[in-house]
């Protein structure tokens, strides 16, 4: 069980709301990620956006999920057996939007604005993707 469920409501009605259509959340990557090449670099956003009907989603629950899922994957791309075994950036991203689908028991769209080390130069890689529960 995810401890933020306990913590939050996660969804509230849309009247609650207000008029709001939409909202998106972005959250600041972990640097260093993979401890073999240090990547992402500082400044890596991913960027989470709900796809719920007639409600919408607590804030502290997605952006918690989100932060702890992206810190359990540290380790993992360097074989740590604790750690999920993801070995990739856009892996890494989609598993965390995975969590936060799964969470919220919707469809979520993510988006991910990464800075990347590579040989000779850094890269702005941006990777985008829609996760189901």
């Amino acid at each position: 069980m995810n401890p933020y469920t306990s913590l939050f409501p996660l969804t509230m009605p849309a009247a609650a709301t207000d008029g709001v259509t939409g909202w998106h959340c972005t959250i600041d990557l972990p640097a260093g990620m993979c401890p073999v090449s240090g990547n992402p670099l500082a400044g890596s956003i991913l960027t989470i956006t709900p796809r719920l009907d007639g409600t919408y989603a607590e804030v502290y629950a997605v952006a918690g999920c989100a932060r702890e899922v992206a810190r359990e994957l540290i380790g993992g791309f360097a074989g740590d057996a604790t750690r999920p075994a993801v070995r990739d950036m856009e892996g890494a991203c989609a598993h965390v939007a995975r969590a936060v689908a799964t969470l919220l028991g919707c469809p979520v769209d993510w988006r991910a604005e990464l800075v990347i080390q590579t040989p000779g130069q850094q890269v702005r890689l941006t990777v985008e993707g829609r996760a189901a529960p």
